[in-house]
């Protein structure tokens, strides 16, 4: 395996064309070892550039591209439920106040899902605290 600087090993190494994503920044181990993580930009597959979530098995190999965002706003840190699904937020949205999203592991893929705040939910909510 290579490392970097001679010292940790090189799991992955995201393509310069961005098609993978770019600049990874959040990782989450399942029980069996795999990784999974967002990216802030790009991503392949039809993605408009808003980032990406993303799988890596144990080995460092088999890297599969769950979910691309689109430009409005990428995925931010991950959580993981017991059953495998994956719950994030987003910085974008239909209204630019960010969203909510699950992504549930099934036999034909992945299946995702969201909830957007509008601002009217979001001023009711300001509302409602003070």
């Amino acid at each position: 395996m290579p490392t970097i600087w001679g010292v940790y090993p090189l799991y992955y190494n995201f393509p310069y064309n961005g098609s993978e994503g770019a600049r990874p920044n959040s990782l989450i181990l399942d029980q069996v070892g795999d990784l999974f993580g967002t990216t802030e930009g790009c991503g392949g597959g039809g993605g408009g550039g808003g980032g990406t979530v993303f799988e890596l098995d144990h080995n460092g190999n088999n890297f599969k591209t769950l979910y691309a965002f689109g430009r409005s706003g990428g995925p931010n840190r991950l959580l993981m439920d017991a059953a495998g699904s994956l719950y994030g937020t987003t910085g974008g949205g239909a209204y630019n106040h960010g969203s909510a999203f699950k992504l549930t592991p099934g036999s034909s893929g992945w299946t995702y899902m969201t909830c957007t705040i509008s601002r009217e939910a979001q001023m009711a909510e300001v509302h409602r605290r003070y």
